[in-house]
This record gives C-alpha cells, sequence and structure tokens, in this order.
C-alpha cells in the first residue's frame, strides 16, 4: 500500500518538474520562432538601387575611412613602416593615426629614446616636419609621447 502512494506520489512529482521545464522552454520557443532571422541573401545587379540606410551608411563610412589611402601621393604603408623602422629598441608605439600629409606615432618612452627616435625620422626627406610636444621632452606624462610627422604622404 505505501509503494503504491509512494509511485503515484513520485510520478505525479515528475510530472510537475516536467511541465515545469516546459513552461521555461515555451519563452525562448517563441522568441526564436517570432524573431526568426532571414536567410534569403540579398544580391544586386549592377545599376540596381540599395534602398537599406544602413547599408549605405556603411559604405559611405567605409569610403571615408579609406579615401585618404587612395588620393595619398605615396603608399602610406610605406611611410609608416619607414617610421616604425627609425624607431630606437626602447621605444613602444602603441597608436598609430594617419590622416593625408600627416601621421601621429603615440606611445611610451625615455626622454633620449624619443629625442633618438626624432633624430632618426628628421633624415627621411619625405617628413617635412617632426613636432613633439615639450611635456614628452620633460617627461611631465610619465614617458607618454606624440610624434607628429608631416610631410607629402
Amino acid at each position: 500500500m505505501y509503494r503504491a502512494r509512494f509511485f503515484m506520489v513520485g510520478s505525479l512529482v515528475l510530472s510537475a518538474v516536467a511541465g515545469l521545464a516546459l513552461l521555461t522552454l515555451i519563452p525562448a520557443y517563441l522568441a526564436l520562432a517570432v524573431v526568426a532571422p532571414s536567410t534569403d541573401v540579398e544580391h544586386t545587379l549592377e545599376g540596381e538601387r540599395i534602398e537599406d540606410p544602413t547599408a549605405i551608411a556603411r559604405a559611405q563610412a567605409l569610403v571615408t575611412a579609406i579615401g585618404p589611402l587612395l588620393v595619398a601621393t605615396s603608399s602610406p604603408t610605406e611611410v609608416l613602416s619607414t617610421a616604425i623602422g627609425a624607431k630606437p629598441s626602447g621605444v613602444i608605439i602603441d597608436r598609430v593615426s594617419y590622416r593625408t600629409g600627416q601621421l601621429v606615432l603615440s606611445g611610451s618612452a625615455s626622454r633620449e629614446s624619443i629625442e633618438a627616435f626624432r633624430t632618426a625620422l628628421a633624415v627621411d626627406t619625405r617628413f617635412s616636419s617632426i613636432s613633439i610636444p615639450v611635456s614628452a621632452l620633460v617627461g611631465r606624462d610619465g614617458n607618454r609621447f606624440s610624434i607628429t610627422i608631416a610631410g607629402s604622404f
């Protein structure tokens, strides 16, 4: 008799747990069913207009970002590799910024290493001016520096 009650209560408890598990899965199922990702791949033919404003904005941002690289008189990669190649061993560069005609290298180094870096960059004729803030040469910013290199690149 106790055995029958035990099986009956056990089966009711397991049924309740199964029902709760089902109830917890329903919101996830509904979220996936309602917001189904589109599996269609949008193909555009040449001359066809794209009406998606996010795609247009993304393309405009990309053109703006790579525009200076396309109109440069010399390869920015070549100028960057030349500037990085002139770096003494004590200089750590952690940020590079490029605009047409201007390259900014930022990082950390001792005052002597910064001056050696500036001297090494001054030898290259492509660089018309090399400027370093006085605070970097004094060491006020904890050995942080920023070198702005201008030229026709």
